[in-house]
């Protein structure tokens, strides 16, 4: 929706903030994971891989239609 909002002459602004956004949340999944391997509670590790799955499921995605959305107004 800030695509729609945003100054126009500010668009690729939020097409970057949103992928630096999508780098954030995969290097924050990325460093989860690799700590899960060290831990040996398999009950920790299940619940927290659940968790996470559930916490990021389909956000990756939102970046993608921020930059469509900033093209597509830019023209």
């Amino acid at each position: 929706r800030a695509v729609e909002l945003v100054n126009p002459n500010a668009i690729s602004d939020a097409a970057v903030a949103a992928e630096l956004g999508r780098a954030a949340l995969e290097g924050a999944i990325e460093n989860v994971e690799i700590n899960l391997a060290s831990i040996k509670d398999q009950a920790f590790v299940t619940h927290t891989q659940r968790a996470l799955r559930e916490a990021t499921e389909g956000r990756a995605h939102l970046a993608d239609q921020v930059r469509e959305r900033a093209r597509a107004r830019i023209g």
